[in-house]
């Protein structure tokens, strides 16, 4: 979308800018836990959409009792799963450039 604000309108459903990816979160146990959707792989809309749905499941969830982390990350993984999973953030190898140099004449 275009510059200035972007709300969510949920609690807990934030943009990211540098990203360009919407954040959903919750603090559980005093731990902030959350799941983001890139706006570039989903597009904008969509990516708004699903973590609109996130940050739902995650207050039933929370709402349940619910506390262990690791289980709750692996059910979010399983119903919002990435199209690019396993990517990370990987160093990527610098391409080595040839200089050559000319001879004056």
């Amino acid at each position: 979308e275009g510059e200035g604000k972007h709300e969510s309108g949920v609690s807990g459903v934030s943009w990211e800018q540098y990203g360009r990816r919407w954040f959903a979160n919750i603090w559980i146990n005093g731990h902030q836990f959350g799941k983001y959707f890139s706006a570039s792989v989903h597009g904008y809309k969509d990516a708004l959409q699903r973590a609109k749905e996130c940050r739902e499941e995650l207050e039933k969830m929370k709402a349940a009792g619910r506390t262990d982390i690791e289980k709750i990350k692996a059910e979010l993984d399983k119903k919002f799963p990435s199209p690019v999973q396993g990517r990370g953030r990987q160093k990527r190898k610098k391409k080595r450039r040839r200089v050559r140099c000319r001879e004056l004449q």
